[in-house]
Order: structure tokens, then sequence, then C-alpha cells
């Protein structure tokens, strides 16, 4: 059986730090964003997906 991991509430670097080392694939909560209308959220996600690829590109 398949299964993802999903942490909630995730406020802190510290909860954040420690959900990635135990293996979640995916976190949620304020230490990313508030609670967003829709259109609200649709702009976030591109604001953060071009952050998320040019933090990408410096990597390299």
């Amino acid at each position: 059986m398949s299964l993802e991991l999903v942490a909630e509430g995730v406020e802190t670097d510290i909860e954040l730090h420690w959900a990635e080392s135990s293996g979640c694939n995916f976190v949620q909560g304020y230490r990313f964003s508030q609670p967003l209308p829709a259109e609200q959220f649709t702009h976030w996600v591109a604001q953060y997906e071009c952050l998320t690829k040019s933090d990408y590109l410096t990597t390299l």
C-alpha cells in the first residue's frame, strides 16, 4: 500500500523541519499562509511557484 503523509498545522520552521525529516510528503499551515479566498490563493500560488523556481535555479 502506498500512502502519502500530510502534516497539517505547520506554523514554525522547527515544525516544518520535523515534518520533512519525518517523511511527510506535504505540509500545510500558517507557516506558509493564512486561509485565503480563491482569487487571492491563485495569486499566492503564482508568486510561490515563481519564488520556488528561482530558488531552484540558483542552487544549480
